[in-house]
């Protein structure tokens, strides 16, 4: 019987290799933090359908609308947001992310208002208006390009001391991006559904 050893040793001389050439000195850097986001792969060089899936994701966030009150920070504004995290079907999927933090408005008056005023050229696919007698402390709705489509942007709507606070999770996918079928014969949830 073979032991799987010397697939073991030429994996780890792989990876060093690769870990090596990620710390050469030609390698760009950055010093901008509110870039936008990195490409899937820091190995290839992004296809063209690649660049422009990313420049529209990153589009769909600079051009979302949120409530007059809201107040956009480079990282998470709440820590409600690490229990949950949007998986998008398809690979690749380029993505953006933003948080916004909402003085003096609940969740469920930011959801609604955020369902009236949609980033333009995608369509909520979520019922409206909720209303406050739900005891709605956290939700996830979300916005697509129409039809059954894997991109567009989760949003995700929490409850803070101030009011609330809304992360965007947005993923666009290159023309060529591969979506999988669901195991026995589902159907995948779009943005925002699960």
């Amino acid at each position: 019987m073979r032991t799987r050893g010397g697939i073991l040793v030429i994996g780890a001389a792989a990876l060093i290799g690769l870990l090596t050439g990620c710390a050469s000195s030609t390698a760009p850097t950055s010093t901008a933090s509110s870039e936008p986001s990195p490409l899937p792969s820091a190995t290839a060089e992004a296809s063209a359908a690649e660049l422009e899936a990313q420049q529209r994701a990153d589009m769909w966030l600079e051009t979302t609308p949120v409530p007059p009150s809201a107040v956009r920070s480079e990282k998470s504004t709440s820590d409600e947001f690490t229990m949950s995290f949007q998986g998008w079907v398809c690979t690749p999927t380029l993505t953006a992310t933003g948080y916004w933090s909402v003085e003096g408005m609940s969740t469920v008056e930011a959801l609604n208002w955020m369902k009236e005023h949609p980033t333009p050229g995608l369509v909520p696919n979520f019922p409206a208006p909720l209303t406050d007698e739900g005891g709605y402390d956290n939700v996830t709705t979300g916005v697509t390009p129409g039809g059954d489509s894997f991109e567009g942007i989760a949003f995700t709507y929490v409850t803070t001391p101030e009011g609330s606070a809304i992360r965007a999770e947005v993923g666009a996918t290159p023309v060529d991006a591969v979506c999988p079928t669901p195991p026995g014969g589902g159907s995948w949830g779009r943005p925002g559904e699960g």
